[in-house]
């Protein structure tokens, strides 16, 4: 229903966008806490610096569009023209998450997603969800959602 909602919301007037927006919110904010995955605990802070809260959305952006592929903190970081230092402390004070844990988080819900609404196999998934192993998903999947991927199944 949600994919159904953001292909009505690309293709409809300004005012059907806005009514769609709103169905979505309220089919996202009616999914069960179990099985939702939040993907920050917090939001980037608006008293920022101007130069840094770019350079941070940037990241963000890059990783949720990209986290299905090999992203290494060495690559965010010079995305994000910092110092590792000063982008590992904004990146956490800004998200919630360390880098790491906000993109694993980010493979791991659409991991769950893959294994909730298809038939593929739970190796595919791991390694389509961004896992270079079968052994780190199934270890990060179940640290995070306290059951095996099989069980979710």
């Amino acid at each position: 229903k949600a994919l159904r909602l953001l292909e009505a919301i690309a293709t409809g007037s300004v005012l059907a966008r806005a009514g769609l927006l709103l169905e979505m919110l309220a089919l996202l904010a009616a999914i069960p806490r179990r099985q939702s995955t939040l993907l920050s605990q917090a939001t980037i802070q608006t008293g920022t610096d101007s130069t840094t809260r770019p350079r941070l959305e940037n990241v963000v952006q890059w990783v949720l569009e990209h986290f299905t592929q090999p992203l290494t903190l060495d690559q965010a970081v010079q995305r994000s023209a910092m110092s590792r230092a000063t982008f590992c402390r904004q990146f956490q004070k800004h998200t919630g998450k360390t880098f790491i844990t906000f993109l694993n988080d980010a493979r791991l819900a659409y991991a769950h997603q893959l294994l909730t609404q298809s038939e593929r196999p739970i190796t595919e998934i791991a390694y389509a969800s961004g896992f270079g192993s079968l052994t780190r998903f199934n270890a990060a999947f179940k640290a995070r959602f306290d059951q095996a991927p099989r069980q979710v199944r």
